[in-house]
């Protein structure tokens, strides 16, 4: 489930668990972690996002296309940035707290 769903074991550790009779979703957030082969494979998604718009940003600037480029290039730098992210504290990064 994790390779297909990353998002739903960042979301279940961040989740804010208002009612929780029998404990049972504690200790769901409590074990909910992401094994090294996942870790990188969501980093090297990441990777190839970025290289994907940075390319992008190559493509737009050969033809003169220079606002386009530059918004390509930024998306490019904001997946680099989330992928720090993601390899300094191990957590998701929001992507618009870094435009």
């Amino acid at each position: 489930m994790a390779r297909e769903n990353p998002s739903t074991i960042f979301g279940l550790r961040e989740a804010l668990i208002l009612y929780d009779k029998k404990d049972f979703l504690r200790s769901l957030k409590k074990d909910a972690t992401l094994t090294e082969p996942i870790r990188k494979e969501l980093a090297g998604d990441l990777l190839d996002e970025a290289r994907f718009f940075i390319e992008k940003a190559e493509r737009a600037l050969t033809e003169e296309q220079l606002k386009s480029s530059m918004l390509c290039l930024r998306h490019g730098v904001i997946k680099l940035a989330e992928l720090m992210v993601f390899e300094y504290t191990g957590n998701k990064a929001n992507p618009m707290n870094l435009w």
